[in-house]
């Protein structure tokens, strides 16, 4: 089965921070096109600072829209060889899991 969690790890730290910043103008594009609530509950989203890396849940249509949108900009912005994008591991998508539900600290 094919992960809808997906891991977008950096390669420096600068283009980690900018990618953060391109996140959120990605969440707020999407505000376009699904309502400000439906971003809330639907589009999850995670970083690991120590790893350079990004999560975000594509299982809902919103987090679909944010997980395109936010691809666009980094390839625009940054360029994708700076960055790789890849379905979430299981165990990731297992720590995801448990957030949602609450058992996981961020």
């Amino acid at each position: 089965m094919q992960s809808t969690v997906y891991t977008i790890e950096f390669i420096n730290d600068a283009d980690f921070v900018e990618a953060q910043e391109l996140l959120t103008c990605a969440r707020i594009a999407a505000c376009g096109l699904h309502s400000d609530s439906s971003l809330r509950i639907d589009a999850h989203n995670w970083h690991d600072e120590s790893a350079r890396s990004l999560l975000i849940d594509a299982s809902t249509g919103p987090g679909q829209t944010v997980l395109r949108i936010f691809s666009s900009l980094l390839d625009h912005e940054l360029g994708a060889d700076r960055y790789t994008l890849t379905p979430t591991s299981k165990a990731q998508v297992q720590k995801v899991d448990s957030w949602k539900r609450g058992e996981y600290a961020r």
